[in-house]
């Protein structure tokens, strides 16, 4: 339920600026880690960029291929992401989100043309973007 929130306001704050993905995914990591029980001694970052957190941490580019910590992380939060879109794909069942994780799927891209996104598409999704710069 929390991630579904969190999610909402991600894609209103990134609806007319994509450009701010990076920021914001950089505070959800500092809030996911300052929502641990424990604070950890260290973070390792799957990226280029660190997060403002209160504990030491270091990004690594190209993480998941260098950490195995990492690379385990990302496999938890694929499975995560996984379980989320199966969840959404009860509540928007013509999307196939069940199946293909929200990629640009063929029968996702024929439901974004018949029925329009959903409340919790990216705008700066590339197809979507170009279907409404198509219609503007």
């Amino acid at each position: 339920r929390h991630l579904a929130g969190d999610r909402r306001a991600l894609r209103v704050a990134l609806q007319d600026q994509p450009e701010a993905l990076p920021r914001q995914a950089l505070a959800a990591m500092a809030r996911a880690v300052g929502a641990l029980v424990l604070t950890p001694a260290y973070v390792l970052v799957d990226g280029r960029d660190r997060p403002p957190l209160s504990c030491p941490s270091s990004p690594i580019i190209k993480g998941d291929s260098i950490s195995l910590s990492i690379a385990a992380a990302s496999i938890v939060a694929k499975v995560a992401r996984d379980g989320m879109m199966r969840q959404l794909a009860t509540l928007y069942h013509d999307y196939g989100f069940e199946t293909n994780a929200g990629y640009a799927a063929k029968r996702h891209l024929a439901a974004l043309d018949a029925i329009g996104p959903t409340p919790i598409h990216r705008f700066s999704f590339a197809p979507l973007s170009r279907r409404n710069a198509d219609k503007a």
